[in-house]
């Protein structure tokens, strides 16, 4: 059976045990101040121009700084494995960070080369579609990690009707990258969401990987795969996966967890 649920980022994460994990409830209804700073815009750069490769957020671990996005937006294919040729990604690529606590950006180089290695061209319904990159970030760029938010455990059993993230659009014009702030989509929360497989009609497979929740605002962009995924559960906030990709343009596609963890721990 598929770890669906929540983790806990910690040494037990490594073992087979659900535990559930969440956002202080003290942060009220004020989620788009607060949540909206754990995803960041990840590019590249040249001196003509900037193109969005999607979302990603920051997750630390032992001391050392872990970025995690969809694998895809290393790769010249998409999250179903559909390769374009025409797609060249070079061995360095940029985070937008915040700069010394300011409203000023700074966008950080980070080498993925290493990565690139493990990039492979699979469907999300084969391989989950996550990897992860260990960085140094200076300490003049303050940066927001997923595992801040852990603090206490939530109620499983109990589910609110929504599920959203905070993502960036794709663009690929001088400048509008540095400008642009996260856009927020929201889906709904059904039981099958986190059941076991799910059956894709047009690929005529299962996926036995992913969670599928239906969106009931926003819409996923291109530019959003990587984005962080968050559950409201009695009133608290659960990180719960990325958004990798949507299906029938009215389902967003989530990759648990769990295989966000593995690919951390084999980092």
């Amino acid at each position: 059976m598929k770890r669906r649920y929540l983790f806990s980022f910690s040494l037990i994460f490594l073992s087979t045990q659900l535990i559930a994990q969440s956002i202080n409830s003290a942060y009220g209804d004020d989620s788009d101040k607060v949540l909206s700073k754990y995803s960041y815009l990840l590019l590249l750069k040249n001196s003509d121009n900037e193109l969005t490769l999607g979302t990603g957020c920051f997750f630390r671990l032992n001391g050392d700084t872990v970025f995690v996005t969809a694998m895809h937006n290393l790769g010249n294919f998409d999250a179903f494995g559909k390769i374009d040729s025409s797609i060249l990604i070079p061995d360095t690529c940029y985070i937008r960070v915040p700069f010394d606590n300011s409203r000023k950006f700074a966008l950080i180089p980070i080498d993925i080369k290493k990565a690139k290695k493990k990039v492979t061209a699979a469907a999300l319904f084969v391989k989950p579609d996550v990897i992860a990159i260990r960085l140094s970030i200076p300490s003049k760029y303050p940066i927001n990690t997923i595992d801040q938010l852990f603090d206490s455990p939530a109620n499983q059993s109990s589910f609110s009707p929504s599920i959203f993230y905070y993502g960036y659009k794709a663009y690929d014009s001088e400048g509008d990258n540095l400008r642009q702030t996260p856009i927020k989509t929201v889906g709904v929360v059904a039981r099958s969401s986190f059941s076991d497989t799910v059956y894709l009609t047009e690929e005529n497979v299962y996926d036995s990987i992913n969670s599928y929740f239906r969106v009931s605002s926003g819409k996923v962009l291109r530019g959003n795969s990587g984005s962080p995924v968050f559950l409201n559960m009695d009133g608290k906030y659960s990180f719960v996966g990325l958004v990798i990709a949507s299906y029938h343009k009215t389902t967003m596609i989530v990759v648990p967890p769990n295989y966000i963890f593995d690919s951390i721990e084999k980092e």
